[in-house]
């Protein structure tokens, strides 16, 4: 069974290897040198001139921490927002303490970047949050850049999700006006689920060490303490991390720009020919995802009608999120696939349709 979803994704031969190995203690010298490895891979992966903290814990752990330690309770936040992880973001920023301005897409089409600037000039917030991609529907803000940039006119720091963005999109966190990038493991980077990485420019560092009232476990001043030495604060997911840096190795032997060409390759075949037979949910095809594609689906037609289908095959896909979750597909472009598997689950769907379409339902 291979999976094309939005995330766990099938691993390669090497990645598996690597996650068989016996465990080690984390305190010892062969760790210390597993994870300085796996840092200074993930900061190539990044393109980040400072610090990668590692976690143990899923991608919205990081998010959580990199909320935690970088927003103080009443800061000004602008958080854009297209989706389901917006929303989380928002929850997560609300339970800080911070007040909220939300600058919401609908859905199918971004945010106008221009009215994001002008709430930029309204609010002067402190901090400016932004999902890079937006795993419930796969959209990629690609105007975050942009955004970012004009944002430090006034000293915001700016915080992104990229979950499902990193090694899959365009991103440098030393070109692209970004202060902390949240990612995980289970994603583009092709490893097992349970860890996740913030990668932090030297004004957010900075700002990390004064933040106040943070949670022990999401307290990253304290990882980039232990990782000065090589070490983690508390116990670590041991045989993720080598599962992690094999995963990494293989992403840099390959070449970080061609790994993500790799993925809009894929996503480009899967709405160019799955697009004549389903209308894809982004609208327009530059914030269309490099790595989670996302189709409408007719009347009398759910999610899960494809998705048990499309199993019997071999094959795993996704439904949608929240109120679509029966009205889309959700395709990944990510993990130890081919075209050929991505040319599989196109012509297993539009058998599907057809054999709807022709029974008349």
């Amino acid at each position: 069974m291979k999976l094309l979803t939005p995330g766990p994704v099938t691993l390669s031969r090497r990645v598996l290897k690597a996650l068989s190995k016996q465990v080690v203690s984390h305190r010892v010298e062969e760790f210390r040198r597993v994870l300085k490895e796996t840092l200074e891979l993930l900061k190539q992966v990044y393109e980040c001139d400072d610090e990668v903290v590692l976690l143990t814990g899923s991608g919205t752990s990081a998010v959580d921490a990199m909320i935690y330690s970088l927003v103080k309770p009443g800061d000004k936040v602008v958080l854009v927002s297209h989706g389901e992880f917006g929303l989380r973001a928002y929850k997560t920023l609300k339970s800080r303490g911070a007040n909220v301005k939300v600058v919401q897409g609908d859905w199918s089409k971004p945010v106008d970047p221009e009215f994001v600037m002008s709430v930029i000039d309204d609010v002067k917030p402190n901090i400016l949050m932004m999902i890079y991609t937006e795993t419930s529907i796969g959209l990629t803000y690609r105007d975050a850049m942009k955004i970012s940039k004009y944002a430090k006119a006034y000293d915001t720091v700016v915080l992104v999700d990229a979950v499902s963005a990193l090694a899959g999109e365009k991103l440098s966190v030393k070109n692209y006006y970004f202060d902390a990038v949240a990612s995980c493991s289970q994603k583009a980077i092709a490893a097992p689920p349970g860890l996740s990485f913030i990668a932090l420019s030297d004004e957010a560092i900075k700002l990390v060490v004064k933040t106040p009232s943070k949670p022990l476990y999401y307290d990253l001043a304290r990882y980039l303490e232990f990782h000065r030495r090589n070490e983690t604060p508390y116990t670590p997911a041991v045989n993720l991390v080598y599962a992690l840096r094999e995963a990494l190795r293989e992403i840099v032997e390959y070449g970080v720009n061609n790994w993500i060409e790799k993925h809009s390759v894929r996503a480009g075949r899967l709405y160019s020919i799955l697009g004549k037979h389903l209308e894809p949910l982004v609208k327009f095809e530059s914030y269309r995802s490099n790595t989670v594609t996302a189709f409408k689906l007719p009347c009398g037609v759910t999610a899960s009608d494809i998705i048990r289908t499309v199993k019997s095959r071999g094959y795993v896909i996704a439904r949608g999120m929240g109120e679509l979750r029966e009205k889309i597909i959700r395709i990944g472009t990510m993990g130890d696939i081919t075209l050929n598997d991505i040319n599989n689950v196109i012509n297993i769907v539009i058998e599907y349709l057809e054999s709807r379409a022709s029974q008349g339902t």
